[in-house]
């Protein structure tokens, strides 16, 4: 691929279309005009990934960045406040009062000393959750159960909480426990008689019996996957916070993942997920490279690589991250990416790479971000008003898939190039 750098043109482009998202979602009744009908029941107040506390992000960067005053941001945080935040459920980070707390932490980095009192009462909910959820894993454990994918994920689990906290207050004894039971479930455990590695589930990736999945597996995506708490401990451990056998864990996970990586002829990859029957013969059984995206693909698996390198000073996992991360972004590479989301799209494909170069500035391979904005750009209508509403109808006002995500891509790679916003630490990029 030919590497280029983001023109005046590109880059206005890239503003206008974001902009013209954020304008036909200002409000919450002109957001709820593009909800996807599929997911109307699951688009409220408390989502970060498919609903408002998601929205609100986009409107606290834009006022971040200068590109408004507040008043659309607060309006849409006392959207997602209005209906109660402490007693609702949900204890993942992308529902609930996890959720919430992220958008009002975020605002609060903005605006300092903003929204305390209601931060406060989301963070010892939290908290509380949090400690009563690492309690019912370590009972799990020692009934020798295995566990659900949503115990310990990013989306749902304790390691999309442990992020959040980590920010708010890393010294906490929740903090803490969490991690200390993320480097316990890195513990292989016998199962049957049967030696499995410590996140083995026995269901599929959505969590649901499936013939397909008989014996289960062992998910490696950084949104459901082992490569979650990789980039948690990873990140836990850069900014000092560390406990008992805390590198022993990261080592364990990097080894687990370094035996199922795979070569093809444009660079490094790992599958998605490992089959009770792979496992047992230690052969991956006619699995293709999955699609180079954030949350299963080697975008996120890449980037967590490379995080896990910066702590482990390996220089050697490294490269192997960028080279990895590279080559599916090359045009060439037989994965390529037909969405433009950030979950599974070119946004998160684009954003992941800006990471990852923000370590190397000296790197040409930094420009390859550029060229795939153009290429997501040149997928929409020339006119910003009708590429906002393509991407609103196919994907709703949507963060993980949707419109904002893309939008909060593209106002991020214009305006903030050392990536001082902060919106997109649930991503664990960071």
């Amino acid at each position: 691929m030919t590497t280029t750098v983001m023109t005046p043109h590109t880059a206005g482009r890239a503003l206008a279309v974001a902009e013209a998202i954020a304008d036909r979602v200002a409000t919450p009744p002109l957001a709820a005009q593009w909800i996807r009908p599929a997911h109307q029941t699951s688009s409220g107040p408390l989502s970060l990934g498919r609903g408002a506390a998601g929205i609100a992000l986009l409107h606290i960067e834009r006022a971040r960045t200068g590109l408004t005053d507040w008043a659309t941001a607060h309006r849409w945080l006392a959207h997602i406040t209005a209906g109660g935040i402490s007693t609702a459920p949900g204890n993942g980070l992308y529902d609930g009062p996890p959720a919430v707390a992220y958008a009002l932490h975020l605002a609060a980095t903005v605006r300092p000393g903003s929204y305390q009192r209601a931060l406060a009462t989301l963070d010892t909910h939290i908290s509380t959750s949090l400690r009563d959820t690492v309690a019912a894993v370590h009972a799990r454990i020692e009934r020798g159960d295995l566990p659900r994918l949503a115990e310990w994920d990013l989306i749902s689990g304790i390691t999309g909480t442990t992020r959040y906290l980590l920010d708010r207050d890393p010294t906490q004894p929740a903090v803490q426990q969490a991690l200390q039971c993320l480097v316990r479930i890195t513990e292989p455990i016998i199962h049957n008689g049967q030696p499995l590695p410590g996140w083995w589930t026995h269901l599929d990736p959505a969590s649901r019996p499936n013939p397909d999945f008989n014996g289960g597996h062992a998910n490696l995506g950084l949104a459901h996957g082992i490569t979650g708490p990789l980039a948690l401990l990873a990140t836990a451990a850069q900014h000092g916070i560390t406990v008992p056998h805390h590198t022993e864990a990261i080592q364990r996970i990097c080894h687990w993942l370094d035996t199922w990586q795979q070569t093809s002829p444009t660079g490094p990859w790992w599958p998605q997920w490992i089959h009770r029957t792979e496992h047992h013969t230690h052969h991956l059984d006619n699995q293709p490279p999955p699609r180079p995206s954030w949350c299963y693909g080697a975008a996120g698996q890449a980037h967590t690589h490379h995080l896990a390198g910066r702590t482990l000073r390996d220089q050697s996992r490294i490269q192997l991250a960028r080279d990895a991360l590279y080559a599916a972004a090359n045009e060439d590479s037989p994965a390529q990416l037909d969405e433009p989301n950030l979950c599974h799209g070119l946004a998160g494909l684009i954003h992941t790479i800006r990471h990852t170069a923000a370590d190397h500035p000296t790197s040409d391979q930094d420009t390859y971000a550029p060229h795939l904005l153009t290429r997501l750009l040149d997928t929409l209508p020339p006119e910003p008003e009708r590429a906002a509403e393509t991407l609103l109808a196919a994907g709703g006002p949507e963060f993980l898939e949707g419109a904002v995500g893309v939008a909060l891509t593209l106002l991020s790679a214009v305006i903030d190039p050392t990536l001082e916003g902060r919106w997109d630490t649930c991503l664990l990029l960071r």
